[in-house]
């Protein structure tokens, strides 16, 4: 019925998968979806990772084949339901003319079309050629909750027996004909570049193939990750550190903390927050300070590319196929459809590999050196080169009653947004991510004040 759902003369349901497996279930969660709504034996359901194509397989909500924010079962529910229930329609209308009888006399049970007067059943796999001449229903009929086998129910992670016993298939598990491994190495500044490098020692060591500039830096790459870190480490590299060269933590919380002492913009305001906070009766006050965070994905970011004059392929632990496919068709001035991506399982995602930075490692270093390489960051790598959850700080003052009820609540932060940093939201706007939890306090308290300051310092954000 659609382009995510087929069920083959065997019986066998196939569903394309578009949300990247990343340890929260999405291989388990859209069969048991399907199964229910289209009453199918949900171990007879195999389930295929979509290829790169949003105008295929975009999320339905947000229209970008890129998922972040836990929107898999959210973002898919509906549709994924559709689907099903809209597949179990056309099944029972084309038993229903097999045999000659009102739809409304059929029913079904799972992987089986059945007529109960007569007690005959079609399976669904003896109905299918007839089903997809059908029209496909656009409003099919739903099943209510209590009629769900596997929505709302334990089931076992599909992915369970694979993880355990070592065959899941990880973006640094690949393995590609003639592929070599890259390491590359970086500035220790943010936002610095290369001014210069001596590769000599580095192609010194055994096993060291190319030693070759890329965006991000410098890539050695070798017959294995361990020739290519001792030739990396065997490089001298002159950066141009640029304008974050002097900045620092401390910094930061200290232009931060001076920014907290100053009036800021006022985002929300129920009552007189002021006043409420100077008519006496109990206060109370604290600072919360919280630094730059990691993402720290228990695998690294990794990609493997193979860049041919009239196609690239690209396998990747990515949360973001189409902006893989796009960012690979501009570095190799390929039409999108020439660029293949294949999305393996995620060793811990969290928005992280909703970002592309490790896509162009690959495919810069795999178009430089004419072969199939697999670029693997370190664990240092990762740490110092992210994509960070922003550092922030806030004052909060807060007046109880006689009761001890609270009667005004006041909330100043100082930080940046990072819808900003994206250019999802402009400049002057206020930024959710950065306030949302604040502006949006649930308490029923009658004096509220909440105010922000936007403060970036050119740390990436994510």
């Amino acid at each position: 019925p659609n382009q995510g759902l087929s069920i083959d003369a065997d019986g066998i349901v196939t569903i394309v998968n578009s949300v990247p497996e990343m340890g929260q279930g999405s291989l388990t969660t859209m069969p048991m979806i399907i199964a229910d709504e289209l009453d199918a034996d949900l171990a007879r359901i195999r389930v295929e990772q979509a290829p790169a194509n949003p105008k295929l397989y975009a999320n339905p909500v947000t229209g970008a084949q890129s998922y972040g924010g836990s929107r898999g079962v959210r973002d898919h529910l509906q549709t994924w339901r559709k689907a099903g229930a809209a597949g179990r329609q056309m099944l029972m209308e084309a038993a229903a003319r097999e045999w000659g009888v009102p739809v409304s006399e059929v029913d079904t049970e799972p992987g089986a079309v059945v007529h109960a007067p007569t007690g005959r059943k079609l399976l669904y796999g003896e109905l299918v050629d007839k089903a997809a001449q059908l029209p496909v229903p656009q409003e099919p009929k739903l099943k209510t909750p209590e009629q769900f086998r596997y929505i709302g129910k334990h089931v076992p992670r599909r992915d369970m027996r694979a993880k355990v016993n070592g065959s899941a298939r990880y973006g640094i598990d690949v393995e590609v004909p003639g592929m070599l491994v890259a390491s590359i190495e970086r500035c220790p500044v943010l936002g610095g570049t290369v001014r210069s490098f001596d590769a000599t020692a580095a192609k010194a060591v055994k096993g060291v193939r190319h030693v070759v500039a890329v965006s991000s830096g410098v890539a050695v790459v070798a017959d294995s990750f361990w020739a290519a870190l001792n030739g990396r480490k065997a490089l001298t590299v002159t950066w141009d550190e640029g304008a974050l060269a002097r900045l620092s933590s401390a910094q930061i919380m200290q232009e931060y903390e001076a920014l907290g002492k100053q009036p800021a913009r006022v985002i929300r305001k129920d009552g007189d927050g002021e006043q409420a906070l100077s008519a006496g009766g109990k206060r109370a006050e604290a600072v919360y300070q919280v630094p730059f965070l990691e993402h720290a994905c228990m695998e690294p970011m990794n990609a493997t590319a193979h860049v041919r004059p009239d196609a690239c392929e690209i396998w990747a632990p990515t949360q973001n196929p189409g902006g893989t496919q796009a960012t690979a068709a501009k570095l190799t001035n390929l039409p999108p459809e020439k660029v293949t991506v294949h999305t393996t399982l995620l060793g811990g995602g969290f928005g992280r590999r909703t970002e592309v930075d490790f896509i162009v490692d690959a495919v810069e270093t795999a178009k430089a050196a004419g072969v199939p390489v697999k670029v693997v960051w370190t664990r240092e790598d990762d740490l110092t080169h992210g994509f960070y959850r922003p550092a922030a700080h806030n004052l909060f003052r807060a007046a109880l009653d006689d009761r001890g009820t609270p009667v005004a609540w006041w909330n100043r932060l100082v930080g940046p947004g990072i819808f900003i940093y994206k250019g999802r939201a402009k400049p002057d706007e206020v930024d959710p991510t950065a306030v949302g939890g604040a502006r949006d306090v649930p308490y029923d308290i009658p004096n509220v004040q909440v105010e922000w300051t936007n403060k970036y310092f050119g740390v990436p954000l994510g």
